[in-house]
């Protein structure tokens, strides 16, 4: 998975999490928690580069409590390799689920199937996730592809336009997607007005900051505050001039109480 650095001012964060948006992902129950798992991944990452001689995904420090103009850091027109493991990593610790991307389901996964021997765990695993998939096939149907139903081997094939891709679920319960899943997860992003509206909020932002002459530093932070009387979780934005700006999880800027 390769993401490119757009703008000035645009963290390692902001970068993961519009990646996630376009695939589809929902990033509304990111937490700190979360933020920490895929940082301390990307950080690992990062070590294991440096010590092999390849480039590195960012420069400065990896404190992910540290300043974010000494943490993480970035620069506009970067692209970022993060590497399939990585990559399955970081979607894993959103979504809670082990996924394992490849360009096709291998024939092992493809002609695997639960016999009757399976246990009872592996097939409430199965059933598990595949109803958590449920409203991801429905929002794929809602914009316009053709959604198959499960097969006897736990396949469902998605169609539109030609292409085709897979999600496959083995029989712990993993996902693993298939042939052209990124041309579907782009298709799902364009048709979902909340993901699509909180991606350009947030550009807007970014763009509206470096307009003003005081674009963004670093990386947002994510924490907790207080907005008419009710925490909620909130990206925390530092520009050049120090200035402190949050936005919601649906890119809107709020203000603490």
């Amino acid at each position: 998975m390769q993401i490119q650095i757009t703008k000035s001012g645009q963290g390692i964060s902001q970068a993961i999490k519009l990646q996630l948006q376009k695939q589809g992902i929902d990033v509304s129950k990111m937490d700190a928690s979360v933020w920490n798992q895929i940082l301390t991944s990307v950080a690992e990452q990062n070590e294991a580069l440096k010590s092999s001689g390849q480039t590195p995904l960012f420069s400065g420090g990896s404190d992910i409590n540290g300043a974010t103009n000494k943490n993480f850091v970035v620069h506009k027109g970067q692209t970022l390799n993060f590497g399939e493991a990585l990559w399955n990593t970081i979607v894993g610790a959103v979504t809670g689920k082990t996924v394992s991307q490849t360009g096709n389901v291998s024939q092992t996964a493809a002609t695997s199937s639960v016999s009757q021997t399976s246990s009872v765990a592996d097939q409430e695993a199965i059933e598990s996730t595949k109803a958590g998939c449920a409203s991801d096939l429905a929002a794929f149907s809602a914009a316009g592809v053709k959604v198959s139903d499960w097969d006897k081997n736990n396949t469902c094939t998605l169609s539109h336009d030609g292409k085709n891709a897979t999600i496959h679920i083995s029989n712990s319960g993993e996902i693993e997607f298939g042939g052209d899943f990124e041309y579907m997860a782009d298709l799902l992003t364009a048709k979902d007005p909340s993901q699509q509206e909180s991606v350009d909020a947030q550009e807007t932002f970014l763009n509206s900051q470096e307009a003003k002459g005081d674009p963004v530093v670093g990386n947002p932070k994510m924490t907790k505050i207080t907005v008419n009387g009710e925490e909620i979780s909130v990206n925390e934005y530092t520009t050049q001039n120090g200035n402190k700006y949050y936005l919601d999880n649906n890119g809107n800027q709020v203000t603490p109480d």
